[in-house]
């Protein structure tokens, strides 16, 4: 029959239905607190289990979770050490149980007893749940073991422990655990992609604005004067290169990224005339921003001598986010357009 029920499924129908009402619903109440727990546990971001340290043949998995807390793996990390993974509740106490014995020797364990009894549990990538700690609790351990094996104070199973330590202080020491972590898990990466992220939401709007003048008539009258050519105060007409002088001095150093964006948006423009880069920036960050490097480009210009003092001048005040790239060779350039 296509109910039939056989092997393991057969016996655990069969404990199933011997279970009462009242145990059947208490199994139930705990797996919703078991799913709710983990709903509640932080995620990893970067790493996974073959993400690990490598010093020789040390290996220590570690994770970077969403606030930014560096994690290692705790089991990975006492195998790093030279302690033996152990399981369950008490193999997560080797390492503050060793700490705490070091205490009463005499060693400063810098409250290593209490920081080690409370590990971190997440999720990794791979969607596993973990137990780890605070990548910054390693090199402390370390600076322990290898403090206590210089007083003698190690028991003889452990001597092993102290000449690892002493291996990955060496890494820690030339390099910074927090340092290796990203590095090792690709947080560099993921960091930066994300800030990036962020930068664009800030300052580049979603629709495009109404048109309002931004660059006063100071702006155009200065780059004039230091590039050497007539200023028209009642046109608006400028030379078309003007463009390109303006994304490097202003629209460049916004903030990383933000030009491109802006050109992208400006491109796929379904308007007649190319619209004004300004019109896509932000009200609460974008638009200030601009009206900052603005007054800072009009400041400079009239304290420099000609348009390369004002360019060396410029870059200390505000850095360029983006390499200038003008499309007519600027080392032929005089100041006075080409």
């Amino acid at each position: 029959m296509e109910n039939d029920v056989f092997g393991k499924a057969k016996g655990g129908a069969a404990r199933a239905l011997a279970l009462t009402p009242e145990r059947r619903k208490e199994i139930s109440m705990q797996a919703v607190q078991a799913k709710r727990e983990r709903a509640s546990l932080p995620k990893a971001v970067c790493g996974d289990d073959d993400k690990t340290i490598v010093f020789g043949d040390i290996e220590i998995q570690c994770y970077v979770l969403e606030d930014e807390t560096r994690v290692l793996n705790l089991r990975s990390l006492q195998s790093g050490i030279g302690m033996s993974e152990g399981g369950g509740k008490g193999g997560a106490r080797k390492i503050p149980a060793l700490m705490s014995r070091l205490a009463e020797k005499g060693i400063n364990i810098m409250q290593l007893d209490v920081r080690a009894n409370d590990p971190i549990k997440f999720i990794t990538p791979s969607g596993k749940v973990a137990d780890g700690y605070d990548a910054r609790i390693l090199p402390d351990i370390c600076a322990v073991l290898i403090e206590a094996d210089r007083k003698q104070l190690l028991d003889k199973r452990y001597a092993h422990v102290a000449e690892r330590a002493g291996t990955l202080q060496h890494g820690f020491a030339t390099m910074g655990i927090i340092w290796l972590v990203d590095k090792v898990t690709g947080y560099d990466d993921f960091k930066k992609a994300r800030d990036f992220g962020r930068i664009i939401e800030a300052f580049v709007a979603k629709d495009m604005r109404p048109y309002v003048s931004k660059f006063p008539p100071e702006y155009y009258q200065e780059i004039c004067r230091l590039r050497k050519i007539p200023y028209d105060p009642n046109s608006v007409r400028r030379p078309s290169y003007f463009g390109h002088l303006t994304n490097n001095i202003t629209y460049h150093r916004l903030a990383p990224g933000v030009w491109k964006e802006l050109k992208n948006k400006s491109k796929t423009s379904t308007t007649v005339v190319k619209p004004h880069l300004h019109r896509f920036l932000t009200d609460d960050v974008g638009d200030p921003r601009l009206r900052d490097v603005i007054s800072k480009n009009v400041a400079v210009m009239q304290l420099s001598d000609d348009w390369f003092d004002f360019l060396r001048k410029l870059d200390r005040v505000l850095p360029s986010h983006q390499q200038l790239q003008l499309p007519f060779d600027t080392a032929r350039d005089d100041g006075t357009g080409l």
